[in-house]
Formats: structure tokens, sequence, C-alpha cells
């Protein structure tokens, strides 16, 4: 039924197909960190499970995660990055200035443009 040529074509298309599944979630796990999406992808487009696994422990990239999200703020006692928005760190409770040198309504309403304006 089936001669040696159609069982290569399917063991490689197979092959592909894994390939494939394993670089679209290593760059996925990749970008949620703050990596390269594209390098994650051939990671684990290039290494299957093993590379799922490097992209797995990665540590977070948290100047790449600043660039994908503006409006996230890194506290300056724990270094976790929070939301603009935020009057106190969740991770160490620090007490950021509300209004950082304006009054709260100008803070809030110039957040709100800038999520209303992303690039």
């Amino acid at each position: 039924m089936y001669d040696d040529n159609t069982a290569a074509t399917e063991f490689w298309l197979l092959v592909l197909v894994f390939a494939l599944v394993f670089g679209t979630i290593s760059g996925i796990i990749a970008r949620k960190k703050g990596n390269s999406p594209g390098g994650g992808f051939w990671l684990g487009f290039l290494l299957g499970p093993l590379g799922l696994i490097i992209a797995a422990v990665l540590p977070t990239n948290t100047v790449g995660l600043e660039r994908d999200d503006p409006d996230l703020k890194k506290c300056p006692d724990c270094a976790e990055m929070v939301r603009d928005e935020a009057r106190k760190c969740r991770f160490c409770d620090y007490q950021f200035n509300a209004s950082r040198g304006q009054d709260e309504g100008e803070w809030n309403r110039s957040v709100a443009a800038r999520r209303l304006f992303k690039p």
C-alpha cells in the first residue's frame, strides 16, 4: 500500500510540523519574557523540546518588557516592573510619588494619552 518514498515523505512532514510547533511555542515564551520572539522561534525550531526548555529557563529581560509595554515603570527599590498608575509597589511596598511633580489629574490624563496613542 505504502512505498518507501511515501513513508519518508510522511516522516519529514511530521518532523516539520513538530519543529513548527516547538518553534512557535518557544517564540511565544521568549516574547513573554522580553526576549526576541524570532530567536525563540529558531531555538525551538532547530532544537525541538530542548529549545523549548532553554526558552523557558532563560532569564526575563526587563528592558525588552519595558519596550513592549510603555505603561510599566521600574520600582527603584526592588527593580520589579509595576504599572505607571501604581502608587505603591506590589512587591516591596515602596511608595511612589503619585504626581511626579504634577497634579493627580494631569498625571492620569498623560497616562491615558499614552495608552490611546501607543506606537
